[in-house]
């Protein structure tokens, strides 16, 4: 079992993602990529961290004390990108605000650098939500193009900051946005 922080979109622009992701899918019976069992899991996010085991007190103490009154946070996803992997994803505008809350959260957990996977720590995190996980390398070129066609970019807001255990996607602590 793993663990997450995730930052949950408002309803608006995770359905908005949640319509791009199906124009990968298409649906359950009719999946091209063959991601749908990935992506629909839960709804669209950003990761702020995972951890393959943890004290769940001391992430709930974090999200508590770092999101402590904080409302919801602005997000605009300007472009579309690619991790290696074929991870295709969107890339918000990165804000000081959003890296700020990011190195937050991890000081005030105190764990060693090593407790989180190393993509998610202060130094190399890329903030991103994806839209699948991995992509068939010899469909990449394909899903680039259903994804860029007609693409404008999807701005809303964060709306919470949710801890949760995975697979399956279970919530273990939820801190709404005021």
């Amino acid at each position: 079992m793993r663990f997450g922080v995730i930052l949950k979109l408002d309803r608006n622009s995770a359905d908005r993602i949640s319509d791009i992701q199906s124009t990968l899918t298409g649906g359950e019976e009719d999946d091209p990529f063959q991601i749908y069992d990935i992506i629909y899991g839960v709804d669209p996010h950003l990761t702020f961290a995972l951890y393959d085991d943890i004290e769940p007190s001391i992430i709930i103490d974090a999200i508590e004390s770092v999101f402590q009154d904080t409302a919801p946070i602005p997000i605009d996803f300007a472009s579309i990108a690619l991790f290696p992997g074929s991870v295709l994803y969107l890339a918000p505008r990165v804000t000081l605000e959003l890296l700020k809350f990011h190195t937050a959260f991890h000081r005030f957990t105190g764990l060693s650098a090593n407790a989180c996977d190393v993509h998610y720590l202060p130094e190399s995190w890329v903030p991103h939500c994806s839209l699948g996980v991995p992509l068939p390398v010899e469909e990449l070129s394909r899903a680039m193009m259903k994804v860029g066609y007609g693409w404008t970019p999807v701005e809303g807001h964060l709306v919470s900051a949710e801890f949760v255990s995975f697979p399956p996607v279970t919530s273990l602590h939820l801190n709404q946005f005021e």
